[in-house]
């Protein structure tokens, strides 16, 4: 068994590693932007002196390395940092003359997983857990949290790749789903996609029930109050309801959402001239988080997408992205005709044919989103007809959106106005991709109400 020293300090890095990143403010994110060069630099002067047998080098590339690698991770270059990870490693093992602690060699192969899981290299992520647990085999067993913690890892990479019930199995090795709020969530969540891909049966009727029991723990523990509104972060007393309209006379926040909408329905051309160009010069990135059936191991399209007030895009004098100046311009006359809208994001979102976004909720009900239609494909005598639950009906749009219990269909120049903190799935039933100008704002009773608000976070 490894020393008591050694456990420690390998539970308190597994734990970190296991918990989601939080996302970088823009300040700390350009900060960290501005560091890369530095620590490129530092790391191409490390590799050549040691390669020209330097020990002092040798001794400190991996460190060098390692930190390079949680600053490419944490900018979301996770290809990046599974490549630095893995040289790291090697360089390690370099300096130590072949061998390594087998508490570093776990807590390098578990990086590697969660690098490479960002990176949508799913069967390569798996294949690091497992080489994790090898290596804990060979050094007399892990500790009971340390294998707690590679049960959680491969239970998001499974749950990635659509695997539900091996999610769900991992996590409950791992002991997931106490009475923790995050835990339940997880938990809860893994227990519907478990329900929703089993034949019917008592084993979804068991799933089902075990789900309304985990549900309602968390209802009773606060603060969330409805069992289709289960965002990580709930702040209560703001009026809540799938979805809203921004004009007209239902519309609740007219004076601030009507003139929003006007502006960016004016907008459609230009904002699509704009996707095109981004898309053209390579600038749309690949969506990380595990909600879509799809992308690189996962057979079908992708969902790509790009922001404009991206921390790691190169910005104006107000924090917008250069490369997407009619965009900025928009923001620019949103402010002049909804001074008290607070616009947390913006960009463009596209998504390919086929691609499901399966249920789930958003981060926080602090925010509000707008989406307006630039592409939307409409089934006709080109498009193939979904092959699985019908698909949409010539001349109808073929990208759907469920927020609640109401689908509604995206449609070029419009406006959809939802709350994503409510449960809410995308089917796309055609070929063509769908596109999308997004804007998340924080919700207008957000200033009347205390307690946490988080929405702002990039």
């Amino acid at each position: 068994m490894l020393p008591s020293k050694t456990v420690l300090l390998l539970l308190a890095a597994l734990l970190h590693l296991a918990l989601p990143s939080p996302p970088l403010d823009a300040a700390s994110g350009r900060s960290l932007l501005r560091s890369l060069p530095v620590l490129e630099y530092r790391v191409g002067n490390l590799t050549s002196a040691a390669s020209l047998g330097s020990v002092p080098a040798l001794s400190a590339l991996p460190s060098a390395l390692e930190a390079l690698a949680d600053a490419q991770g944490a900018l979301r270059r996770h290809g990046a940092a599974a490549a630095s990870r893995a040289a790291a490693l090697r360089a390690m093992l370099r300096a130590s003359g072949g061998s390594a602690s087998v508490g570093a060699l776990v807590l390098s192969y578990a990086a590697q997983a969660k690098d490479l899981q960002g990176a949508l290299r799913f069967g390569e992520a798996l294949a690091m857990v497992r080489r994790a647990r090898d290596a804990g085999a060979r050094g007399g067993g892990l500790p009971p949290a340390a294998v707690a913690s590679l049960d959680s890892a491969e239970s998001e990479i499974l749950d990635c790749v659509g695997d539900a019930a091996g999610a769900l199995a991992a996590y409950e090795r791992a002991g997931g789903g106490g009475d923790g709020g995050g835990a339940l969530l997880y938990l809860v969540d893994l227990l519907r996609k478990a329900a929703a891909d089993a034949p019917p049966g008592p084993a979804v009727e068991a799933l089902r029930a075990r789900e309304g029991a985990a549900v309602a723990k968390l209802l009773a523990a606060g603060p969330w109050e409805h069992p289709r509104q289960l965002p990580k972060t709930y702040v209560r007393g703001l009026f809540s309801a799938p979805w809203h309209e921004h004009s007209g006379s239902g519309a609740r926040w007219r004076a601030l959402t009507e003139p929003v909408a006007a502006a960016l329905e004016a907008a459609r051309g230009e904002l699509a001239a704009e996707f095109f160009a981004l898309q053209r010069a390579g600038r749309l990135l690949e969506e990380t988080e595990c909600v879509h059936v799809g992308g690189a191991e996962g057979g079908g399209g992708t969902w790509r997408w790009f922001a404009t007030n991206g921390f790691w895009e190169e910005a104006d004098g107000d924090g917008c992205a250069t490369a997407a100046p009619r965009a900025c311009a928009l923001l620019v006359r949103l402010r002049a005709a909804a001074p008290a809208l607070r616009v947390l994001r913006a960009g463009y979102s596209a998504i390919e044919g086929r691609v499901h976004l399966r249920p789930h909720c958003g981060w926080t009900n602090a925010q509000l989103k707008m989406h307006l239609g630039l592409v939307v494909p409409r089934a006709g005598a080109g498009q193939r007809r979904k092959r699985k639950g019908g698909g949409a009906q010539r001349g109808e749009p073929c990208a759907r959106l469920r927020v609640g219990n109401e689908t509604r269909a995206w449609e070029g120049g419009k406006v959809l106005f939802f709350d994503d903190s409510w449960e809410h799935e995308v089917t796309h039933a055609c070929d063509d991709v769908r596109v999308v100008f997004q804007l998340v704002f924080a919700h207008p009773d957000t200033q009347l109400v205390s307690g946490p608000f988080e929405g702002a976070q990039v």
